[in-house]
C-alpha cells in the first residue's frame, strides 16, 4: 500500500520541475492511514520542509495551505492510479515490483 501511495503521490507529473508544488502532489488520508504512513501523505510539505518531523507535518500543512496546491482526498488518489495511461510493466518497476518483459 505505502508503494501505491507513493507512485500517486509522483505519477503524471513533471519529475524534472525544481518546485514540489508540480513534481509531487499531497493526498488526505483518514486519520489511521495518515499514522501508519507516518504523516507521508503531506508529500509536499515533506519535500518543501524535509527537517520538519513527520508529527508536525500536518501543522505545517495548515501553516503553509495557501501556498500548497489542493490535496488529493483518497477516491481522487485511487482514481488516478486505476486511471493512469501507463503500461503494466512500467506501474510494475515503478513499484519495484520487477518487470514482465519489454514496454
Amino acid at each position: 500500500p505505502t508503494r501505491i501511495l507513493a507512485l500517486a503521490q509522483h505519477i503524471e507529473l513533471n519529475e524534472n520541475e525544481a518546485d514540489y508544488r508540480k513534481n509531487s502532489r499531497s493526498i488526505r488520508l483518514p486519520k489511521v492511514l495518515r499514522f501508519f504512513y507516518c504523516n507521508m501523505n503531506y508529500h509536499i510539505e515533506h519535500h518543501m520542509y524535509p527537517s520538519v518531523p513527520f508529527y508536525n507535518l500536518p501543522k505545517l500543512s495548515s501553516e503553509i495551505e495557501s501556498d500548497l496546491p489542493q490535496a488529493l482526498n483518497l477516491y481522487e488518489m485511487l482514481f488516478l492510479c486505476v486511471e493512469m495511461p501507463i503500461s503494466l510493466s512500467r506501474f510494475l518497476s515503478m513499484l519495484n515490483i520487477g518487470s514482465i518483459g519489454p514496454e
